[in-house]
């Protein structure tokens, strides 16, 4: 089949050559001097810290939840700025071929090579993660699983890019709650954070509090606690799982830490809860 039009991935699969980590602490200043890639396309998922990104001869600034696009040849400069934290995935691919573009461009020479990913930001960070599982931990046929796996991803960002439907338009200030909470119903044992459930509501993380705290008298990451522990009293009544299986299932890695919020804002522990709940039985 033959597509036309750019914002198309031609039918070659692309094939992913390499897939990592970066991980840089506060103290930690992370600077990768000017350099490109001349063969083959990279893609950079910033998952923490902020940043100021010489591509190409123009600055961008960086920050969490934006993808980072280096076409074949293009010279850049990394930096992150001083006393933030600053962690990415990364992949690095060749044949990459969109239609109307040249070999190896993933984005044309108008667009804007720092892209924030809004609500797709989720999605896109698993199957990063899904690449870089596989390419660490290479099993049968893992070279068919991770090309395939890279040919989906991509195809989910020329989505975010050319083909976003009249259904994402911003909602009112009203809705925005409502957007908030259904994702937070969604993602809520993801390590979620305010940038990211503001995002999802297309508002700034100050004025989604605003707005929320007035319709329900919590904020947004108090919302998601008491959330997690209605799932967590579900799981209890319902299943035999340990109660820190339960923990991890509701997004608390801590066992002694979801024990606490349990007991805090139950008034009894995980275990004499679901004791409790069985004897009334």
């Amino acid at each position: 089949m033959t597509r036309e039009g750019r914002g198309d991935l031609a039918d070659k699969a692309p094939h992913l050559l390499y897939a990592g980590q970066l991980s840089y602490r506060a103290d930690e200043l992370f600077h990768k001097s000017v350099h490109k890639h001349p063969e083959w396309t990279e893609f950079l998922l910033i998952t923490e810290g902020e940043g100021e990104y010489l591509i190409g001869g123009t600055r961008y600034s960086v920050r969490p939840q934006s993808l980072v696009v280096y076409n074949p040849g293009v010279w850049h400069e990394e930096r992150s700025f001083p006393c933030s934290a600053h962690r990415m995935m990364y992949i690095g691919c060749s044949s990459v071929q969109i239609s109307g573009l040249p070999p190896g461009d993933f984005l044309a020479s108008d667009v804007p090579p720092v892209i924030p990913l809004r609500h797709r930001y989720l999605s896109i960070k698993e199957k990063f993660y899904e690449l870089w599982m596989e390419y660490v931990h290479p099993g049968p046929e893992s070279n068919y699983i991770c090309d395939h796996l890279l040919a989906v991803l991509l195809a989910e960002v020329m989505r975010e890019l050319h083909h976003r439907p009249a259904m994402q338009r911003r909602p009112s200030a009203a809705n925005a709650v409502s957007v908030a909470k259904q994702f937070i119903h969604e993602n809520y044992p993801a390590n979620l954070r305010l940038a990211e459930v503001s995002a999802a509501a297309f508002l700034s993380p100050f004025h989604l509090s605003h707005v929320f705290k007035q319709q329900t008298g919590q904020s947004p990451m108090q919302y998601l606690r008491a959330y997690r522990i209605e799932v967590a009293k579900k799981y209890l009544l319902t299943t035999d799982h340990t109660v820190g299986t339960i923990a991890g299932m509701v997004g608390y890695q801590s066992e002694t830490h979801f024990i606490n919020l349990f007991q805090r804002q139950v008034g009894v522990s995980p275990g004499r809860f679901r004791q409790t709940a069985i004897g009334a039985l």
